[in-house]
């Protein structure tokens, strides 16, 4: 993973963190809570839920500075109930 490789970033830049978990009302919200904890700010998202409707894909647009903030990005995600992966 890139995010292990501190040297192939090229700071500042944004930067697509996916999200792929169950899919449950508040999905999204917690997702974006997650990404206000490390990052505040305004964020929009996109969804695409899987073709059964189980599961579901958060993409949000973060601009990042360091890969400090990377780190602790996919920290937050993880800790966010019913994820699956984060990319």
């Amino acid at each position: 993973m890139t995010e292990h490789n501190p040297e192939l970033w090229n700071f500042p830049c944004t930067i697509a963190l996916k999200v792929v978990g169950d899919a449950h009302e508040q999905f999204e919200n917690e997702v974006i809570m997650a990404v206000q904890s490390v990052k505040p700010g305004d964020y929009r998202s996109k969804s695409m839920p899987s073709k059964n409707g189980k599961f579901v894909s958060i993409t949000v647009p973060v601009l990042v500075t360091n890969i400090d903030e990377v780190q602790a990005l996919f920290a937050a995600a993880r800790r966010v109930a019913g994820v699956h992966i984060v990319l």
